[in-house]
Order: C-alpha cells, then sequence, then structure tokens
C-alpha cells in the first residue's frame, strides 16, 4: 500500500471517528499523522469523562475549557467523511497494516513523536489544533432544496391536528407561536421567587400528557423536588404537604394516589447536576431523545469567564443544541434587580447575548404573594407579540390563563 492511499484511509477514517463517535479501538500510535496522534490522546480523554466523543462534544470542551473554538472547523472535517459503517472496521485494519509495514517504516518513523505522558500528549494537541491538516466542505443546499424543505414542512403543519409545535397548554401564547418551534430557543425571564421553575413544571406536564417527550436538564433543583412539585400540580394537594405529609387529609391521600398513576409513566426525563458545562448539558441533551428540552436555569451553567463572557457562552451553546438537535430547548433566565419594577429584554442578567441568541423571550411578572401574573411575549422572530394573563395557586404552584387575550402584530425581529 503506497503511502498516499494510507494518507487518504487514515484521513477518512479520522474524519469518520469525529462524525459518529465510533473508534473501533484505535490507539494514537495507529495514526502516522502527528496531530491525529496527540488528538486522539485528547478526545480518548473526552470519553473516559462523559463516555462519547462526537464533533460537537470536542469542539464545545475545546471552547468552554481551553477557550478554543474549532466548530465550525470540526463540523466541516466531519462532513467530509464518506462513512460507510461496513467499510470502517476494514479501513481501520487497512490503517494498522500500513502503520506496521515495512514499505512505510521509515516514513511513520520520521513523523513519529514521543511525548512522556498522556497530560502531556493532551496539552500538545491543544497547541496542534490549528494545524490539523484535513481539509472538508461545509453543509450547503441549493435553494430549490431548501424551498422544498420548506413546502414539505408546510404540507405536514397543514394536515396536523391542532398546533404545529410542541403546547404550552395556554391557548393565547400557542396562538401567538403555534407551540414551541423546531431548533428555537425560549427564553422565560423573571426575577428571583417569582415562580419560573413553578411555571417550568407546568409547561412540562402540558407537553408530556400532550404525548411529547421531554428532557429536563436541571441545574438547581434535583430530579426528586421536581417530581415532587409536579405530583402536588397534578394531584392539587399544597407542595408543603408533601414534605410534611403527616398534614395530609385521607381525600389528599386519595389524590395523591390517582396522580401519581398518571403522571408515572409521563415521557418525561431528567438530568440533574449542579452548574453542569455545555459539554455535560449537551450529552444529557443527545441522551433524551426528545421533543423539547427545559433548561432550569441559564446562569447555574457553567463556562469560563466573567459572568458576561460565561452567559454569552452559554447563550450561543443552548442556540447550538436546539439547531443541532432540531427540537425546542426552553431556558429559564434570571432578571437583573434593575429590572424588578417592570422588566423587560435588556434586564435578562448577564449578557444581552441571551436577547440576540433567542428566537422568543418570555418576561414572567408576579407581584409578591399575588394570586395573578403575565407573561409577555416581548420577542417573538416569527412575528407576533403580546401578553397572557395568568392566575397562580401557591400552593399548588399551578399557572393557568386567565382570559383570552388581544395581541397585536409587529414586525419580525
Amino acid at each position: 500500500m503506497h503511502s498516499t492511499d494510507t494518507s487518504h484511509i487514515e484521513s477518512r477514517l479520522f474524519a469518520a471517528a469525529l462524525e459518529t463517535g465510533e473508534h473501533w479501538d484505535l490507539t494514537a500510535e495507529d495514526w502516522s499523522v502527528v496531530e491525529y496522534r496527540l488528538l486522539w490522546d485528547f478526545m480518548a480523554a473526552i470519553r473516559a469523562e462523559y463516555g462519547a466523543c462526537d464533533t460537537t462534544l470536542l469542539g464545545d470542551v475545546l471552547l468552554t475549557r481551553h477557550g478554543i473554538d474549532k466548530r465550525e472547523w470540526l463540523q466541516a472535517a466531519a462532513g467530509m467523511s464518506l462513512h460507510k459503517p461496513d467499510l470502517m472496521p476494514s479501513y481501520a485494519q487497512a490503517l494498522r497494516d500500513a502503520r506496521h509495514s515495512t514499505a512505510l517504516s521509515s516514513t511513520l518513523a520520521n513523523l513519529a513523536v514521543e511525548i512522556g505522558n498522556p497530560a502531556e500528549r493532551r496539552e500538545a494537541a491543544l497547541s496542534a489544533l490549528n494545524n490539523l491538516p484535513i481539509t472538508g466542505r461545509y453543509r450547503s443546499q441549493t435553494l430549490v432544496e431548501a424551498m422544498r424543505a420548506m413546502l414539505e414542512e408546510i404540507d405536514r403543519r397543514h394536515e396536523d391536528d391542532g398546533i404545529p409545535g410542541v403546547p404550552s397548554g395556554m391557548a393565547t401564547l400557542d396562538e401567538l407561536t403555534g407551540g414551541w418551534q423546531r431548533s428555537d430557543l425560549i427564553l422565560i425571564g423573571a426575577r428571583p421567587a417569582v415562580g419560573k421553575t413553578a411555571l417550568m413544571i407546568n409547561l412540562v406536564t402540558h407537553a408530556a400528557k400532550a404525548g411529547k417527550s421531554v428532557g429536563i436538564i436541571s441545574a438547581e433543583q434535583p430530579a426528586q423536588q421536581l417530581a415532587q412539585r409536579m405530583l402536588a400540580l397534578e394531584a392539587a394537594v399544597p407542595a408543603w404537604k408533601l414534605r410534611n405529609p403527616r398534614k395530609l387529609l385521607d381525600d389528599e391521600w386519595a389524590a395523591i394516589s390517582a396522580a401519581t398513576a398518571r403522571i408515572r409513566t409521563l415521557p418525561v426525563r431528567i438530568f440533574d447536576a449542579s452548574a453542569p458545562d455545555m459539554a455535560a448539558v449537551r450529552i444529557a441533551a443527545k441522551g433524551f431523545q426528545a421533543d423539547v428540552i427545559f433548561v432550569d436555569y441559564v446562569q447555574r451553567l457553567k463556562a469560563k469567564g466573567e459572568i458576561y463572557e460565561r452567559v454569552s457562552a452559554i447563550a450561543q451553546g443552548l442556540k447550538e443544541l436546539a439547531r443541532d438537535l432540531h427540537v425546542p430547548v426552553v431556558a429559564l433566565a434570571q432578571i437583573n434587580r434593575a429590572g424588578a419594577a417592570k422588566a423587560t429584554l435588556a434586564h435578562l442578567k448577564g449578557s444581552g447575548d441571551l436577547e440576540q441568541e433567542a428566537d422568543l423571550v418570555l418576561i414572567l411578572e408576579r407581584e409578591d404573594k399575588a394570586a395573578t401574573a403575565t407573561l409577555d411575549l416581548a420577542k417573538n422572530r416569527h412575528g407576533a407579540t403580546g401578553v397572557v394573563d395568568l392566575a397562580f395557586h401557591a400552593e399548588t404552584m399551578k399557572f393557568a390563563e386567565t382570559v383570552r387575550c388581544e395581541y397585536y402584530r409587529t414586525q419580525p425581529f
């Protein structure tokens, strides 16, 4: 086998590994290209930590932990792959055979590097990333193809019963938005103690009852607490009594039993971790295979830098997550103290990128101990905005639309 053949096989195999996250038990020493060897060790460390390593996760880890933004390059590199699962094991074996063949031994010896330990290799991989010798192509499509896909989506929506997106359970909001739409980033902002998480539980429960699979990234509360709040909502029993069950009345026990039977099989999965980074969020979200993903809440996610830089990176990461998985991502966000009186888009805490990256921004307003609230659709990239009036029952943490609201149309953002 000639060296040019080996180079072709090696680049295709490496690109396929980036694309699929499958590695066929190759080691760093099986690669003849020095940069591939170094990067392979770095990818192995990610696999050991997360149990997987694909193009997106690798790009996220490089950015969030090392400040190296190679996401577009990695996507282009993976895009050049002619991935054929039935041929990949043969390619891998051919690479091993070539690696150890006599004809190539001198060439490989010249390319080989000996770096002491895996930690040093990973550092070398980081410094070598800008010189990786893969030239890929970006995925593109013609206008005709884009229009065909768009018309097919319109036909699908026309044939579907009900709204085209994931329902919120609020008639006015669903009329304004068509439900939570695929690839959209939806932000729900509120001051502390207004009821962000309670509203999320209402939205999650309604979507799951409508047959949509739901994933929750909970960076604030453990899964057990979310389940408790969902049960209180469904059973219409004061949440504090679930924490002090000796106060439960007989009819409330019966309501809890019936509610448990109704919601225990709902398609909801919860990933709870205190301050996860975007790499962990992405791994969890991909594992959900959900129709909609909720994040509680943006400022609790971890990233490098000061608050502005962190929130900017997280906002971009959540939008990319929505696009890559082709699902709506509904993320809660805190409002700055300056927005305590009447919050606007400018009061989203930490970064203007939250407003810029989001397709929809909703502001939840409720006075202390008030039984009423408003949900202001302040930004809708797709058109209509408006305000939804809500009633709030504090003991069960139930939000419900009170009246059908008029709305006004604005120019798209």
